[in-house]
């Protein structure tokens, strides 16, 4: 028998969460049925798939290459540009501005009544996937006027430049794309004038404003699906021919195919659930694997919450849906003392106990009110101890450290990214106590990661974190910082706790395991 996977989580790097389930769940089933070969499908848009990462695999897959994945390559719902048509406008005449030599410039008549610089803008979120929804033009970081013998190099703070620009970042500033420069700027006088603006980036424009844009946009939506209908077919062809007898969506190749089979992982229903969690382009992702679920033979979520969430929000019935339950990497277990040691030391904690949280630095994780609760300990007379924050940035982590810095914790605050995983671990092992107070999880790794390691754990009373938890976990209001407080002040000074706690998820991490995960997607897979 052979399974078809999808191979996306072997081409971006994603060390934990969609990865480590491919890993895990592929490694059982072949442990567990050594007749079962896995096929990797791998979209070529998403780039190469990463040799250290097949190494984690204890059989090495074929890979097929398909482009079958839409919400990677350029937009299909619109058309989309680089070029940002930057232009003049003085006194109402607009000319036009091509960049040349990293700068654009004026020549002409000084203006009388007004001077903008005008240029296509977006937002990030809607044409490169980033979490920023600001509206950029063209980044400026220099401008200079010249009349004459006299130069004048304006200061990008100057008080004066407000209408059309954002905030300073650096020793630049983003147009909303028509920047407006005050007459009072430039010299008195009626003769001709300079103005060169240096252009440090530009952005990706969308191109539907017009209706001829509109209407392009819709013949090139039309190509793109039959581009993929067409890729598609090649797909399943090409692994009907390798004897491949069903394919297994694993969020980032939502693929729905003609005539072979199709299983999908889900792991949360959180961009439905909560959208304003998400930009446009990461809901509109989601769809479509909301339309795989909708049409799979089954559906394998994560955990229970996950599984009632899909049958809750979608057409899915609760019969074509399993909780097949995961487990973490196995690098997570209690590490001895001087691997803690070394840890500490190399990351710069060893002067105080430290509260370890771990999770995307992003506003779901809820690190903002987790901060606010730290900081009025710290001013209390809660025992002295630092934060811990691990984790990649996400959108918004700008403002959690702004919050940082705004509260004077920049010393008692550690906000650490890289970390990999057997450092992690340590770090686990050598923590006062974990904090997850998520505001909602499809599983909620950290807190099993936690568990493993000996750690004891305070998290959210809500979503699939008391599942996950059982009754090892001190379960808090994620929503009050009251709640918080509470939990943190507890667990910081209740060693009788923490060593129940500790004892206590030991026992309930040995509740999850890839054999389970594996024999409960065999349950359904394995006979065909």
């Amino acid at each position: 028998m052979k399974l078809a996977m999808d191979g996306g989580a072997f081409q971006q790097g994603i060390a934990a969460g969609i990865f480590n389930v491919a890993v895990g769940l592929m490694n059982a089933v072949v442990q567990a049925r050594p007749d079962i070969g896995f096929v990797l499908v791998a979209d070529p848009r998403l780039g190469p798939v990463r040799e250290e990462l097949l190494d984690r695999l204890s059989v090495r897959p074929d890979i097929v290459h398909g482009e079958v994945g839409p919400a990677y390559g350029r937009s299909q719902r619109a058309l989309t540009t680089d070029e940002p048509n930057i232009r003049f406008e003085v006194d109402g005449l607009v000319t036009p501005a091509p960049i040349v030599d990293g700068k654009v410039v004026y020549e002409g008549p000084a203006p009388v009544r007004s001077f903008r610089i005008l240029s296509r803008a977006d937002k990030p979120s809607m044409t490169r996937g980033q979490g920023d929804e600001r509206r950029l033009g063209v980044l400026i970081d220099r401008i200079a006027i010249q009349a004459g013998a006299q130069l004048a190099c304006i200061g990008l703070d100057h008080p004066w430049l407000r209408r059309g620009v954002h905030g300073l970042e650096g020793l630049a500033r983003w147009t909303d794309g028509a920047a407006e420069l005050p007459t009072d700027l430039f010299p008195p006088g009626d003769g001709d004038i300079e103005v060169t603006v240096g252009i440090g980036s530009t952005m990706t424009y969308r191109l539907a404003d017009g209706l001829f844009d509109a209407s392009l946009a819709r013949v090139a939506a039309r190509a793109a699906r039959f581009t993929l209908r067409t890729a598609t077919a090649e797909l399943e062809h090409e692994l009907m021919r390798q004897g491949v007898s069903a394919y297994v969506a694993n969020h980032f190749l939502p693929v729905r195919f003609e005539r072979l089979p199709g299983y999908a992982i889900l792991y949360d229903m959180i961009p439905v659930l909560f959208p304003e969690f998400f930009f446009a382009d990461a809901r509109q992702n989601f769809a479509n694997n909301v339309a795989v679920f909708e049409n799979a033979d089954h559906v394998f979520s994560i955990s229970e919450t996950s599984r009632q969430d899909l049958v809750r929000t979608t057409h899915v019935t609760a019969d074509r849906v399993t909780a097949m339950m995961i487990d973490i990497d196995p690098a997570f277990a209690r590490r001895p003392g001087k691997e803690i040691v070394d840890a500490r030391r190399r990351y710069g904690l060893e002067q105080r106990p430290y509260i370890l949280t771990v999770g995307t630095l992003e506003p779901r994780k809820n690190h903002a009110r987790l901060v606010e609760a730290f900081s009025a300990l710290v001013t209390g007379e809660a025992p002295a101890c630092d934060l811990v924050l691990i984790g990649k940035p996400g959108w918004g982590t700008d403002g959690l450290m702004q919050q940082i810095a705004r509260l004077g914790l920049a010393r008692r605050v550690h906000v650490l990214t890289g970390v990999p995983n057997e450092d992690l671990a340590a770090l686990y092992s050598g923590a006062l106590f974990t904090a997850y107070p998520s505001l909602y999880e499809g599983f909620g790794l950290p807190v099993l990661e936690a568990m493993a390691c000996g750690c004891p754990v305070m998290t959210s009373d809500r979503s699939s974190m008391p599942e996950i938890a059982g009754e090892a976990a001190l379960l808090v209001d994620p929503t009050s910082v009251e709640s918080l407080v509470r939990g943190l002040y507890t667990l910081m000074t209740n060693g009788v706790l923490r060593d129940r706690l500790a004892a206590s998820g030991l026992s309930q991490r040995q509740q999850f395991s890839w054999d389970t995960t594996a024999r409960r997607f065999l349950d359904v897979v394995g006979g065909r």
